[in-house]
């Protein structure tokens, strides 16, 4: 995620034949690149994720929140991104 060109970097992917991409994430900052993900030919998303509970999840990430977590899966969802993991 952090890699500025990713879609473009999946969109070259899925044209030279890779069609089964997926993206492994600790989800920070999927929601706003999921659906450019999406159209570039992403197919689905592993998101890591330390906790269900709020401040665990926080004392081992150390950082980020729990809430940014559970959008970008569902906004990786309403894109498409499935099966989600």
């Amino acid at each position: 995620m952090v890699r500025k060109d990713l879609a473009l970097l999946v969109a070259q992917l899925t044209r030279i034949g890779i069609d089964d991409l997926a993206l492994t994430t600790n989800a920070m900052q999927l929601a706003a690149a999921a659906g450019r993900l999406a159209q570039a030919g992403l197919k689905r998303v592993n998101v890591s994720c330390d906790s269900l509970r709020s401040e665990r999840f926080e004392s081992i990430r150390r950082r980020g929140n729990l809430a940014t977590v559970l959008r970008a899966m569902d906004v990786a969802e309403e894109v498409g991104l499935t099966p989600l993991k």
